[in-house]
């Protein structure tokens, strides 16, 4: 005969009270991170506008140093979402069939607030960016323009 005791099976799983502080814990993760959704986007907008409008800036800043130096005069540029010039000639209007979202002024003065400056030396571009999408945010920079010798 055998004298022994029943031997027990191990615990398997887990219980209701283990689940629920689990299941509390992830989901408490989750809505701090989808409340971290928006800041995100908003942030990688912003960081888009900023890389298109640089490119508009130096292509325009590239196109300023190609001109004679003597025949600098204010124009508008045309650009496309990606920062693209929608026109060669840099007209009043852009091409026929595009859609421009940025639009880009350029103006000149002969110095900085305090500082006057020889216009035949060099000259305070002014660069006016502003879009379709936010119409009423305009960004603004200047950019000294040296006499090129042309």
């Amino acid at each position: 005969m055998r004298h022994g005791r029943l031997r027990r099976c191990p615990r398997q799983g887990f219980s209701l009270i283990e689940v629920t502080l689990a299941l509390g814990i992830v989901s408490f993760a989750m809505v701090t991170l989808l409340g971290l959704i928006p800041v995100g986007l908003k942030s990688f907008q912003s960081a888009m506008r900023v890389t298109v409008e640089s490119q508009i800036v130096q292509a325009i800043v590239t196109d300023i140093s190609l001109q004679d130096y003597s025949s600098l005069d204010g124009t508008q540029y045309f650009f496309d979402v990606d920062g693209m010039p929608l026109s060669s000639t840099n007209s009043a209007r852009p091409l026929a069939g595009a859609r421009p979202v940025y639009t880009a002024s350029l103006s000149f003065q002969n110095g900085l607030e305090g500082v006057d400056l020889n216009e035949n030396s060099a000259r305070v571009a002014t660069i006016d960016i502003s879009s379709t999408v936010n119409p009423k945010r305009v960004s603004h920079y200047s950019v000294l323009v040296a006499n090129n010798g042309r």
